[in-house]
């Protein structure tokens, strides 16, 4: 499907996707910007026309505009939702990316929007949260992969597998190898 844009003012062309309501041309039009753009355009659209956009999105693919974004200014689109759309979308974002996001925000904000998440991933942002920011606790990400250390490689490989499409939105450099009592025994890069 192509999508006609307009280099010049590209924000006028996603203008008229939203005003005609097509996922499919507002994906495409998006799939041809680097994140860079994505932010231009954004930053060129009133509250109203954001809003409608990110309400037109599926929440997948509004974090993923959301991620190309910087912090602050995903804080003010989000900012400017209802709560509940709000949730919705932080929801989908890594959790690094809900820390960063919801952090810029007011407390109170922040709290309404982690008030319609689901409770496991309210929990763990309210947690990271809790930290003063630029610390540790602030600053780490609560996904981290462990493994019995009896555990084979055939094991580890196929857990790998299965699970990959879960692993693929985690930023997991380690895997953790630990004891029948969950005690840490080693680390192995993933890699290796």
């Amino acid at each position: 499907m192509a999508v006609t844009i307009d280099i010049n003012k590209p924000w006028e062309s996603l203008r008229e996707l939203i005003a005609r309501r097509s996922v499919k041309e507002l994906l495409v039009y998006f799939d041809s910007l680097s994140p860079q753009d994505t932010a231009l355009v954004l930053s060129r659209l009133d509250e109203d026309e954001r809003t409608d956009l990110l309400t037109i999105l599926s929440p997948e693919d509004a974090a993923d505009l959301i991620e190309d974004v910087s912090d602050e200014q995903a804080a003010q689109i989000l900012g400017d939702l209802l709560p509940s759309d709000a949730g919705r979308i932080v929801d989908e974002l890594s959790s690094d990316q809900i820390v960063d996001v919801l952090a810029e925000l007011d407390s109170d904000e922040a709290d309404e929007i982690l008030q319609t998440m689901p409770s496991e991933s309210a929990g763990i942002a309210r947690n990271s949260l809790s930290y003063q920011k630029d610390t540790a606790g602030h600053l780490m990400i609560p996904e981290f992969l462990s493994y019995q250390e009896g555990a084979s490689i055939a094991e580890v490989n196929r857990d790998l597998q299965e699970k990959q499409e879960t692993f693929r939105t985690y930023n997991i450099q380690y895997i953790y190898v630990v004891d029948s009592d969950n005690l840490l025994v080693g680390v192995m890069r993933i890699h290796d």
